[in-house]
């Protein structure tokens, strides 16, 4: 109940995926990362941080989640092995979410560029409606 909105630009949300297929990725850098946020790679499998089941456990509580936009790149070398995942979850339970896979789009800036500028507008109108001028 404290987001309105989220958006994700080329996330990978299935953790134990990106683990395992962190090729071409900087495992260091990725481990790092693993324990700034969750403490260590060993804690990220606990329910506390699987968003696919915290979005299931929130959805049976009859908690309403936030609407999502979800980015991603075809080029992106994460695309096929959390894209689909995602895309399946997000029709199979109903989630609130726009889900969006564009031709092209590595994981760089020449894809987030143009993403984060959809992303701005469709959050701008989460909030309001939006004037065709102001388009």
């Amino acid at each position: 109940g404290q987001f309105r909105a989220v958006v994700c630009l080329s996330a990978p949300l299935s953790l134990p995926k990106l683990l395992d297929n962190a090729a071409g990725h900087d495992r260091e850098l990725l481990d790092r990362s693993l324990k700034r946020v969750f403490g260590g790679s060993e804690n990220w499998s606990s329910e506390e941080y699987d968003y696919y089941a915290i979005a299931r456990r929130t959805m049976k509580e009859g908690n309403v989640l936030p609407e999502m936009l979800y980015l991603f790149g075809k080029e992106d070398s994460m695309f096929p092995y959390q894209f689909p995942e995602f895309a399946s979850f997000a029709e199979t339970f109903g989630l609130p979410a726009v889900v969006e896979a564009w031709d092209g789009g590595k994981h760089d800036f020449d894809f987030w560029e143009p993403a984060a500028k959809r992303a701005m507008i469709w959050l701008a109108s989460k909030n309001r409606k939006m004037e065709k001028k102001e388009l």
